[in-house]
């Protein structure tokens, strides 16, 4: 049964992400190509036995004055719940985190990058247009 999360009210899921000691670590960047010189995605999968157990994906964009690069925007599996970070000029915006997709057993972790995947390539669309 699905709890809610302490701090601001998010759905736990079932499913339980295993250590990732226990898994094998790659980066996450080849699965949306961003070839725009002001943006960049970090971030890594892990998988046990060829399965998708978690990701994190983190958009940064780089600061026009200080060339410093910034977190916009992150998403994360913590908690059993796939969710999106919302950032303001490189730190936390106040907003509260926003569910992607409650994580009740390991499939939905894969259904949940591709939800990952379509929202980042939003992101960068918007940022591409504000910068036109």
């Amino acid at each position: 049964m699905c709890e809610q999360n302490w701090d601001d009210g998010l759905p736990n899921g079932d499913y339980q992400i295993p250590p990732r000691t226990r898994c094998e670590k790659y980066p996450i960047s080849n699965f949306v190509p961003c070839d725009i010189e002001y943006l960049r995605i970090q971030g890594n999968r892990w998988t046990q036995a060829g399965r998708l157990t978690e990701f994190v994906f983190v958009l940064q964009v780089r600061n026009e004055n200080t060339g410093r690069w910034q977190n916009h925007l992150s998403i994360d599996c913590t908690h059993s719940n796939a969710h999106i970070h919302h950032y303001k000029d490189g730190e936390r915006d106040g907003r509260a985190r926003e569910t992607l997709k409650v994580l009740n057993r390991a499939r939905d972790v894969q259904d949940a990058l591709g939800m990952a995947i379509l929202r980042v390539r939003r992101e960068i669309n918007k940022l591409a247009e504000v910068r036109k």
